[in-house]
C-alpha cells in the first residue's frame, strides 16, 4: 500500500501484531509493550466508537495529556476511532486550549491525569464527551457538569470491541495550532498521507533497521514530535520520552536509554556544548540525530558530530504546513565550507518534494539569487482550518506550474547554484524561532496591547540566528503600566515560550515612514 492510500495507523497495527512483546512506549520509568499500547488505544477507540457518537461537529478528537499513557494512547486512539486527534498540552494557558477546543468543533475528550485540574475552565455549554481512563468514579463529574457525559475506567469498552474504521490517505490526521498573525492561533490540517510521506521519505533516507530506540523530546502539541511518534511506531521501535528532569540532563538520558533516534531544537545542544556535555565520543548509541526550528550553529554541530562517532547527523528545515521535515541536510567533510554566517545550510529537498525560490512577483529567481521558499509535494499540508482565506494565500499555484499546489513558506533563501544546498537567510515577516517554536509576534503584540489598553510592539531579543531569537521584549507606549496584571494576562492566553522577558516603557514609539511602529528602531536600541 502506498504512502498516499494507507492509513496513518497501518504501521503501528502491523508492529503491534508483528512484535507484540516489544516495547513500544518507555516513559517515566513505566514500560508498555505494543501489546499493551494497543490494547489500551483499542479500549478507548471502542468507547468513542459507542458513546461517542452524536457529540461534536467535526470528526477530530482532542488529547489532553502530556508524558502520560493517555497522552500517547490517545493518539492511537483518536485515529483508531477514525478521527483525526488534536493534541492539547495541559502547560499552556487554559483559554487558549479553550479556544482550539470549541474552533475544531471536538466532541470527545481523552483527558490525562495532567489535565484534570483544567476541566473548570475547559468544560463550556455545549454538550461533550469526557473520558478520563484514570478515574474509577466520575460521579462527582457528572453531578457538576451534568449536560455532558463522563467516562472513567469502569465505563471503557474492551479491546475486543474496536471496530477498525473505513479511512484513507486522504483523510485527516491531527490539528496543530500554530502562532497567527491577526492574534488567533492557525489550525494546520495534516492529512494521514502527508504523515506516511514523510515516513517514507525518512526511511528510504536513512538505515532504520539499526534503529530501536527513538527518543521523543518534544510535546505532543509541536509538529517536530510526529516525526519520532510515527517512525519510531511504523518500524516496531521504542518511543523513550523524558521527564522534565531528563531535559534538564540530555546527555545521561541519552545515555541510559541507549538512544539510536534523537530530534531536537538546536538550542538544546547549543547549551549542552556551553556545558561541556559533548565530549568526544561521548553517545556511541547514537545512530541518527536531527536537528531542525532554529539555524544550527557550525560550532555546535562539529562538537556534536564528535560526540557521536556512529551517528548520521542531519539539519532539517520544515514549517508545520509541510508534514515537519522538507529539506535536509546531513553533516558531511565540505560542511564547514558550506556554512553562511556561521550556520549549516537546510540542505537539498526529501524525496518527492520540490522547492522553488520565488519573487514578489511569484516568478522564480536565477540560480545565486535570494526570494521566498515556495514547496510542493505529498507533505504539503491541507490548509487551515475553516479559514479558506489564508489557506488562498499560503497555498496557491506557481506560474507555469499550474497542477500543483506550492505552500508559500514566507522563508528568505537563496537559490542554489548548481548542485548546492539551500541557504536559509531569515524571515520576510515578522514571524521568529523562539528556542524552537514557531512565533507571530503580532499575536503576543495583540494580547499584550489588549491587557495594556496602549500602543505595544515586541521585539525578538535576543536573536541567535536569522529569524530565531531567545525570547522577546515588549515596548510599550506609555509612563507606566502594571506590570504584575500584564504579565498575569499574558500568562492567561500565552505559553510561557511567548511570553516577554522585559517590559520597556517610552513616552512614544518610533514610526516608520508608512506610520508602523519601528521594530528595527527598537531592536537597535536594545543593541546599544
Amino acid at each position: 500500500m502506498t504512502s498516499a492510500s494507507r492509513p496513518l495507523i497501518t504501521g503501528f497495527l502491523r508492529s503491534a501484531k508483528a512484535h507484540p512483546d516489544r516495547e513500544a512506549l518507555r516513559f517515566l520509568g513505566r514500560t508498555l509493550t505494543y501489546a499493551d499500547l494497543h490494547a489500551f488505544a483499542a479500549g478507548l477507540a471502542a468507547t468513542l466508537q459507542r458513546h461517542g457518537e452524536g457529540y461534536g461537529s467535526e470528526p477530530v478528537t482532542a488529547v489532553l495529556g502530556r508524558k502520560s499513557v493517555l497522552a500517547y494512547g490517545g493518539l492511537l486512539a483518536a485515529l483508531m476511532r477514525g478521527h483525526a486527534y488534536l493534541p492539547l498540552n495541559p502547560k499552556y494557558p487554559a483559554a487558549r486550549l479553550r479556544t482550539c477546543l470549541e474552533r475544531c468543533g471536538a466532541g470527545a475528550i481523552l483527558v490525562a491525569e495532567e489535565g484534570e485540574t483544567l476541566l473548570p475552565e475547559l468544560v463550556g455549554e455545549e454538550p461533550r464527551v469526557w473520558v478520563l481512563p484514570h478515574r474509577e468514579d466520575v460521579s462527582e463529574l457528572e453531578a457538576r457538569w451534568p449536560a455532558h457525559r463522563w467516562i472513567g475506567a469502569s465505563g471503557l469498552e474492551p479491546a475486543s470491541r474496536w471496530s477498525p474504521p473505513e479511512t484513507t490517505g486522504d483523510d485527516l490526521a491531527y490539528v496543530l495550532f500554530t502562532s497567527g498573525s491577526t492574534g488567533e492561533p492557525k489550525g494546520v490540517m495534516v492529512a494521514q498521507r502527508n504523515v506516511t510521506a514523510m515516513v517514507d521519505a525518512m526511511t528510504s533516507a536513512w538505515e532504520v533497521s539499526g534503529l530501536s530506540r527513538f527518543a521523543q523530546m518534544p510535546e505532543t502539541s509541536f509538529d517536530a514530535a510526529v516525526m519520532d511518534i510515527w517512525m519510531a511506531w511504523e518500524h516496531a521501535g521504542a518511543l523513550c520520552v523524558p521527564s522534565d528532569l531528563d531535559l534538564l540532563k540530555i546527555d545521561e538520558f541519552i545515555i541510559r536509554e541507549a538512544i539510536n533516534y534523537f530530534l531536537f531544537v538546536p538550542s538544546a545542544a547549543s547549551m549542552m556544548h556551553r556545558l561541556g556535555k559533548l565530549q568526544p565520543g561521548r553517545f556511541p548509541s547514537l545512530r541518527v540525530t536531527v536537528f531542525g526550528g532554529e539555524v544550527f550553529p557550525q560550532p555546535v554541530a562539529e562538537a556534536w558530530a564528535a560526540a557521536s562517532p556512529n551517528c548520521r547527523l542531519e539539519n532539517h528545515y520544515g514549517p508545520t504546513e509541510v508534514t515537519v521535515t522538507c529539506l535536509t541536510y546531513p553533516w558531511r567533510e565540505e560542511s564547514p565550507s558550506e556554512c553562511v554566517q556561521g550556520g549549516l545550510p537546510i540542505g537539498w529537498p526529501v524525496s518527492g518534494m520540490e522547492a522553488r525560490v520565488v519573487d514578489a512577483s511569484g516568478r522564480e529567481v536565477d540560480p545565486g539569487e535570494s526570494g521566498e521558499l515556495w514547496m510542493a509535494g505529498p507533505q504539503v499540508s491541507l490548509g487551515y482550518w475553516k479559514d479558506p482565506e489564508r489557506t488562498a494565500a499560503a497555498f496557491t499555484t506557481l506560474e507555469g506550474v499550474p497542477d500543483r499546489i506550492f505552500y508559500r513558506t514566507g522563508d528568505r533563501v537563496v537559490r542554489p547554484v548548481g548542485d548546492a544546498p539551500f541557504q536559509f537567510l531569515g524571515r520576510f515577516d515578522d514571524q521568529y524561532q523562539i528556542r524552537g517554536h514557531r512565533v507571530e509576534l503580532n499575536e503576543i503584540e495583540g494580547v499584550l496591547r489588549e491587557a495594556a489598553g496602549v500602543t505595544v510592539s515586541v521585539v525578538a531579543w535576543p536573536e541567535t540566528a536569522p529569524g530565531a531569537a531567545d525570547g522577546v521584549v515588549a515596548f510599550v507606549e506609555a509612563e507606566s503600566i502594571d506590570i504584575e496584571a500584564v504579565s498575569a494576562a499574558i500568562a492567561e492566553r500565552l505559553p510561557p515560550y511567548m511570553h516577554p522577558r522585559r517590559y520597556i516603557t517610552r513616552e512614544s514609539l518610533p514610526l516608520t515612514e508608512n506610520g508602523k511602529v519601528d521594530r528595527k528602531r527598537l531592536r537597535e536600541s536594545l543593541a546599544e
